[in-house]
């Protein structure tokens, strides 16, 4: 379990006055206290993170159920705001979505995943409500190679896409949900393997392999049985052409909601920084998955994927139909 979780300074408001301590980085690597519980945050206090460079503080392992309490509730409050633009909403949803999935990421249990899936729920219901939100959660996508920022960026332009293909609302609260856990398997996967600083080795592979089966454990152990929640964990890695794993399932055996994952994961692999290598820019990465990968996907998913960059800015995004995906 994780000593300490990190903490947006983005998602503390003014003149807030935690139930909690939250720490920084001192320069030699180590945590200090940096505010006290029920101290207020503000004013001086941002001034001089913002001076030093500092975007994230940190909470402790005993004092996350405190924090989870105030995203939670700041999360409902702003964007059940009628007054708040749909920037500002967005951010928050984002803000505090990263830090529950942070928390699932490190303790698995049904408590925890309840709590991100609250989080997941009132994200959705946003971005039904006001359209620009989905856009907006995908420009504030991460693309370092922190896992969780890719865990993170996968489900947001999944849900992106769940939100324009999906038959009703219910539906779509559901994949959501099962995308912001597709993931969980990885926290079986030993942390050396998770940070390895270049191309894993044939073994380190064979394992990481496994996390999809492992995530589906786990969430039949934490009491989630819906089975899409489930296909979608166990069968994000699958390929149309037959050739992904754990099990090497031809398309017309992956289940759909799989097949949004799948989409999304490939292109956040594409458009995220490695240690091996850079980013590419999204309309390359598209470029790359259209070329080099339209076997991979199911076609009316991947133009409707493709669609949602239209009006991002930044040029014009490449036509899927045109190259026979």
């Amino acid at each position: 379990m994780a000593a300490y979780y990190p903490v947006s300074v983005q998602s503390l408001d003014e003149g807030v006055r935690l139930d909690c301590d939250l720490y920084i980085r001192h320069p030699r690597g180590e945590l200090v206290l940096y505010l006290a519980r029920e101290a207020p945050f503000g004013g001086m206090l941002r001034r001089d993170l913002r001076e030093r460079s500092v975007k994230a503080l940190w909470v402790r392992d005993a004092d996350a159920p405190a924090f989870t309490h105030y995203v939670l509730s700041r999360m409902t409050a702003t964007l059940a705001d009628g007054q708040a633009p749909t920037t500002a909403k967005a951010a928050v949803a984002y803000e505090g979505v990263s830090f529950l999935v942070d928390r699932v990421f490190a303790d698995p249990r049904a408590e925890i995943i309840g709590e991100m899936e609250r989080g997941v729920k009132q994200t959705v219901d946003l971005a039904l409500r006001e359209s620009e939100a989905a856009r907006t959660l995908m420009a504030l996508t991460r693309h370092d190679a922190y896992t969780y920022n890719h865990s993170m960026n996968v489900s947001i332009f999944g849900v992106a896409l769940a939100l324009a293909v999906g038959p009703n609302t219910q539906w779509k609260h559901i994949v959501a949900r099962g995308l912001f856990l597709h993931d969980i398997g990885k926290t079986r996967v030993p942390q050396a393997i998770i940070n390895a600083p270049g191309k894993l080795m044939p073994e380190q592979w064979m394992i990481m392999k496994k996390h999809p089966e492992w995530g589906f454990e786990l969430l039949q152990q934490a009491n989630r049985t819906n089975p899409i929640i489930l296909q979608i964990a166990l069968q994000h890695h699958e390929r149309n052409d037959g050739r992904g794993y754990p099990l090497g399932l031809p398309g017309s055996d992956i289940s759909f909601e799989a097949k949004v994952c799948t989409i999304s994961d490939v292109f956040d692999a594409l458009t995220t920084d490695r240690s091996y290598r850079r980013a590419m820019p999204i309309y390359d990465g598209l470029r790359v998955m259209i070329d080099e990968m339209k076997r991979e996907f199911d076609s009316d998913l991947f133009e409707a994927f493709v669609r949602l960059f239209a009006k991002r800015g930044g040029g014009r995004p490449p036509e899927a139909t045109t190259t026979g995906v």
